[in-house]
């Protein structure tokens, strides 16, 4: 069971400091709307399971000069967004994703609970292209909520 999540603003000149004092424990990032990828810092382990559940919103100005808002979640995709290449374009623009590494991006909306497939640096990001830009902002909570199970030897006779 993690210990009660630190604050973890996420501040370029004191990232890796602060990642270190949180790394063990639950760890809050924020995650803006004008980057596509954030990087957390967090190394994990392939078969770890970890946890994120975010919150927080985003404001887009359309091509009219309309706001157009998205949550954690991402809105519905529409006809527009078919034009547009996204890190998982099974979600709607402004979605909060990850990924693990160079790997495939997934969708992480409200609340994400599973194995880490491969072992590398967790990033979150913004379901948006990179000429996209919002305002606003996501805040993620990371926990670790069980380590990699250790490897099993098998005997070859």
């Amino acid at each position: 069971m993690p210990l009660a999540a630190q604050s973890c603003q996420h501040d370029e000149d004191f990232l890796p400091l602060t990642i270190l004092a949180c790394a063990f424990h639950g760890q809050e990032i924020v995650v803006k709307g004008d980057r596509v990828w954030t990087g957390t810092n967090l190394e994990v382990t392939a078969g770890e399971t970890i946890g994120l559940a975010a919150s927080g919103s985003l404001e887009y100005t359309g091509g009219k000069g309309e706001k157009q808002s998205a949550r954690v979640a991402g809105p519905k995709r529409g006809f527009r967004d078919l034009i547009k290449t996204l890190p998982v374009n099974a979600a709607g623009r402004g979605a909060l994703v990850a990924r693990i590494g160079d790997a495939t991006p997934f969708a992480v909306g409200e609340k994400w609970e599973g194995k880490a497939p491969i072992s590398g640096r967790l990033f979150l990001g913004v379901n948006q292209s990179s000429g996209d830009k919002a305002e606003g902002s996501f805040t993620v909570k990371l926990s670790r909520l069980a380590a990699a199970p250790p490897p099993q030897w098998i005997s070859v006779s």
